[in-house]
């Protein structure tokens, strides 16, 4: 199965493009290392949940979770 982490669970890993604190291509390195997917929110910063768009980030992540293709596994 695509995008299970080392101990066996999904993997998603986000950021946001604008964030200097851990910049997207910190974050696409541990997607990688983990074996995990990766989702960049190109005009977001650091604190994805507290900034505008964030019902993006949350739709990504609630949808990561229900993917039938991966709950089957």
């Amino acid at each position: 199965t695509t995008n299970v982490g080392p101990a066996g669970a999904p993997t998603l890993a986000i950021a946001g493009g604008q964030d200097v604190v851990h910049p997207p291509a910190t974050v696409r390195q541990t997607a990688a290392r983990l074996g995990g997917a990766c989702e960049i929110f190109p005009a977001m910063s650091h604190w994805l949940p507290g900034e505008p768009g964030w019902e993006e980030v949350a739709e990504t992540c609630l949808d990561f979770i229900a993917d039938e293709s991966r709950a089957a596994a």
